[in-house]
């Protein structure tokens, strides 16, 4: 017997809803065309190509041409508000204003003007160990091609002298730097000492940075033998005050009058010059022009100057003046000493100087003698041969009690970089040097000699030899032979 089940309308109307739902999801129904208003203009549809099951956005409707004589749908927005739909405020109400307040724009700090070192601020580089680097030795660092002035662009000249030579290096970020140089020489020198070890420097050099335009450096010692505040008056323009280097010659820390580093444990006597040429007083530095192919410096400067207490050659007991290292104390005359120097460096490659120097040596209670000195130097560079070239030539005229006397000075070196790392370099040397011309005296020098270095890292090793071809009665000593390790950074 067959069994009918009753079908109840709810369950028909629930099954016709469900089909017609998933008829729908799967197959869109065309929104018709719809025809316009008489007068109006009919608004393509874009037809859409759904996307297997996925639903499809609704159809945009056509934008419409209100009827006519019928205003714009367009609403004008209330002043203040952002753009859209305006919306009237309630009774009493103020609108606030959708004008966003701008972001100010951050505070920029501006970059500090450079400063123009003074000698100790001079970068270390490729270096001649027995005089601290020269305009035209300081060209690079080993392993690495010369590299332009600190914060100038490469265009600029690379003789880097602080006395006047090349583009003015600035300052460092770090407001306290120190700068170190000691050394270690194996040495001998036949009839004065015999084979051994000595140290010739000993130098730690603090340097701070008190204000962008300003900076302070001095050696740290007991009874320091340099300190000098520079200030950045100007950009061109330096002010320099203290115990300040005196800018004579392509001199770095020593002279090399007479073909051999002038320091004091090489003099047999009467210094020619100044171990570290430093005096108490003030300087300017004016850096003239500075170009691609032409940097120009200027300096003058007045300090005490030098004093009496040298031995007269001609008359001994007389007063003659001392050319050694001038104390840190007050000077024995009211007269200043004034000097200047102008250098100039062309197309990079070679540079030219002056230098002039005058002042008064006797004590105040005693009538007034003076100094007066001129020089002249020149520096060369050849790069497609990795060659350089200093020259220097100097005239002292002298007055004293015992009358008056003339002093000169000669130097010439040639160096050559073994390699292209510039880690090996041959110098070649020579120089006359005469303390009196009254009298033939053993410290007149004509020295020749070479040096070898080697530095490829801080460290630089270096074996000097040079013989003195003047002979003179009395004398001591012919030649010199030193092997040396020096540090510095």
């Amino acid at each position: 017997m067959e069994h009918y089940h009753k079908v109840s309308p709810a369950f028909c109307a629930g099954l016709f809803f469900l089909f017609s739902a998933t008829a729908f999801a799967q197959t869109p129904t065309p929104i018709p065309a719809r025809t316009p208003f008489p007068g109006q203009q009919q608004a393509p549809v874009v037809a859409r190509t759904p996307v297997p099951g996925v639903r499809p956005a609704l159809t945009p409707v056509a934008v419409r041409t209100p009827f006519p004589g019928t205003a714009s749908a367009a609403r004008t927005p209330v002043p203040g508000t952002l753009p859209g739909v305006a919306r009237t405020p309630f009774p009493g109400a103020t609108p606030v204003p959708a004008v966003r307040t701008p972001t100010p724009a951050p505070r920029v700090t501006p970059t500090p003007r450079p400063i123009i070192t003074s000698k100790s601020t001079a970068k270390e580089e490729e270096v001649n160990l027995d005089a601290l680097p020269s305009s035209a030795t300081m060209l690079a660092k080993p392993g690495a091609p010369p590299p332009a002035p600190v914060g100038a662009p490469p265009k600029k000249s690379a003789f880097i002298s602080p006395f006047g030579g090349g583009k003015p290096s600035v300052n460092d970020e770090e407001p306290i730097r120190f700068k170190v140089y000691f050394d270690l020489n194996l040495y001998s020198r036949p009839g004065i000492t015999n084979l051994g070890f000595d140290t010739f420097h000993t130098f730690l050099f603090l340097e701070g940075t008190p204000a962008p335009d300003m900076q302070f450096s001095f050696d740290v010692s007991a009874s320091p033998r340099f300190y000098e505040l520079d200030w950045q008056a100007l950009p061109s323009l330096q002010i320099r005050a203290g115990k300040i280097w005196i800018p004579f010659d392509d001199t770095q820390i020593h002279d090399i009058y007479g073909g051999r580093v002038n320091v004091s444990r090489l003099e047999l006597g009467t210094a020619f010059l100044p171990d570290i040429w430093t005096d108490l007083g003030v300087a300017l530095k004016w850096v003239i022009r500075d170009v691609r192919d032409l940097n120009l410096v200027a300096d003058v400067y007045v300090v005490n100057g030098f004093r009496s207490g040298g031995t007269d050659p001609v008359s001994p007991g007389s007063p003659y003046p001392s050319f050694a290292d001038l104390p840190t104390s007050a000077d024995n005359n009211q007269d200043k000493a004034v000097g200047g120097r102008l250098h100039g460096v062309f197309w990079n490659r070679f540079g030219l100087g002056a230098s002039a120097y005058q002042g008064r040596w006797s004590d105040q209670t005693q009538p007034a003698y003076h100094v007066t000195m001129m020089e002249g130097d020149a520096q060369f560079r050849l790069p497609p041969t990795l060659s350089e070239v200093r020259l220097g030539i100097m005239s002292m005229k002298v007055t004293a009690p015992s009358g008056t006397f003339y002093r000169a000075g000669t130097y010439a070196e040639f160096g050559q970089y073994l390699t292209r790392m510039r880690t090996w370099k041959l110098l070649f040397r020579g120089g006359t040097m005469q303390m009196d011309d009254r009298v033939l005296d053993v410290n007149d020098q004509r020295i020749v000699g070479a040096m070898l270095i080697w530095r490829p890292s801080v460290i630089q090793l270096s074996l000097e030899h040079s013989n003195d071809l003047e002979k003179v009665s009395g004398k001591p000593n012919y030649s010199f032979t030193n092997l040396r390790m020096a540090i510095m950074f």
